[in-house]
């Protein structure tokens, strides 16, 4: 068995796991319930897992079937406001840019890059803004395999 950190730092380069960033509960991304589908070895992406994205909230930016290859930042204050990352909460999975909050450091704001409207109006994906201690885990999106429709 696999476990955290060696999923994140393998000789054998890094691997794709079985996991849905846009749903399910907030779970790490180290866990043992993480299946590894395919091993890739991309050395820019050392340090790296690889997950698939599904939805639109990031459409264009990111579109469903890409993988992203994400870090593990492990001081939410590390982050650099306007990047993308992967933000686990104890309910939710969100694939969004990570901005500060003008309620002060104990916020993050969550920001889908899809602007799309429902019909009423509204953004389909609204910003939301977080409860900084809310964070499980946070992962920074550091490249992508697009893949083409098979």
């Amino acid at each position: 068995e696999e476990s955290f950190p060696s999923l994140f730092d393998n000789p054998k380069g890094q691997p794709i796991i079985d996991i849905r960033i846009c749903a399910g509960l907030g779970i790490g991304l180290e866990g043992d319930e993480n299946k590894v589908l395919e091993w890739v070895n991309i050395p820019n992406f050392k340090g790296c897992v690889g997950i698939t994205v599904f939805g639109d909230s990031m459409y264009d930016k990111y579109k469903s079937g890409d993988i992203l290859f994400v870090r593990p930042v492990f001081n939410r204050l590390g982050f650099e406001p306007g990047q993308c990352y992967v933000v686990i909460t104890r309910e939710d999975r969100f694939l969004r840019y990570v901005y500060e909050s003008e309620k002060g450091d104990d916020y993050i704001v969550l920001s889908a890059h899809n602007i799309e409207v429902n019909p009423d109006g509204r953004k389909k994906y609204p910003d939301k803004i977080i409860y900084a201690d809310d964070l499980v885990n946070m992962y920074k999106v550091v490249g992508r395999l697009i893949r083409d429709q098979l």
